[in-house]
């Protein structure tokens, strides 16, 4: 799949048995979708674009992925019963506070929330915390001894920030 080589800190821990749900809030075309399908069962695309759910569904078609033509806070998920929500590209469309408090809500105890958006800087702060936060990525990734190759890809993709919010 496209997203395994150039976001490689995407990809998902393999295990010898798949994990339960996940869902893929604002799947496009399903192409993160069906890197979810090979290590959760079920899984479920979401997107509000009817093109992109027919164009979705005509992706790599797997037995254990629905695709909704949904509004994801209008969607019911019953509480404690996801493991895992990514959410690529889409935060920024949707009620921020309300989006990720009904993820955490139905998250299972040790579930996790995968963001990766686009962030528009504003004040002199958000440049200040992206020029700290360049250093440090430097640092650790020369404390690593990992390759630039990946991060030089990833700026190519946009300049998208992968963030972890604490829950």
């Amino acid at each position: 799949m496209g997203l395994k080589q150039p976001l490689p800190y995407l990809s998902v821990e393999k295990s010898a048995r798949k994990r339960k749900m996940a869902y893929d809030i604002g799947c496009g075309l399903g192409s993160f979708t069906s890197e979810l399908a090979e290590h959760f069962e079920p899984v479920v695309g979401v997107d509000y674009a009817p093109i992109m759910i027919r164009r979705a569904k005509d992706f790599l078609p797997y037995n254990n992925v629905t695709y909704l033509l949904e509004d994801f806070i209008e969607i019911d998920i019953p509480t404690a019963s996801v493991d895992l929500f990514a959410i690529i590209a889409t935060l920024h469309h949707l009620p921020f506070e309300s989006s990720l408090q009904k993820m955490k809500n139905t998250l299972r105890p040790g579930g996790k929330i995968l963001i990766l958006d686009l962030y528009q800087e504003d004040t002199i702060w958000d440049y200040l915390t992206i020029v700290v936060a360049s250093i440090m990525n430097r640092v650790h990734k020369t404390l690593r001894h990992e390759s630039s190759t990946t991060h030089k890809k990833s700026r190519r993709l946009g300049g998208n920030m992968l963030y972890t919010i604490p829950i």
